[in-house]
């Protein structure tokens, strides 16, 4: 089975690390600067979030799964019915937190 993984995780630096990994090997790496007081940090987040999710379906549905290049994982990433799930989580995410908070 192919082992990927993708997270998006607070360096020392204050800036965020975006990491694709497939069977040990970096397939994409790049550090963001997101505007927190925009909730862009958040979003990359459930982002991640989602795109881990699809991952294990698609493992689920073939343990061989991977992409060839960057590019590859580019246009997987581009999905815009991922992208959607990844708005409609973020949105649920945050009328959760906004609950949490006026308790």
């Amino acid at each position: 089975m192919t082992d990927i993984k993708i997270s998006y995780t607070l360096n020392p630096k204050g800036r965020f690390d975006f990491v694709t990994s497939q069977n040990g090997e970096i397939l994409y790496e790049k550090t963001y600067s997101p505007i927190k007081s925009k909730g862009q940090h958040l979003m990359a987040k459930v982002l991640v979030d989602v795109f881990n999710i699809q991952v294990e379906k698609e493992l689920a549905v073939n343990p061989n799964f991977m992409w060839e290049s960057f590019e590859d994982f580019e246009a997987w990433a581009g999905n815009t019915e991922m992208l959607a799930q990844a708005v409609k989580l973020y949105k649920e995410r945050s009328l959760e937190a906004t609950k949490e908070a006026n308790k």
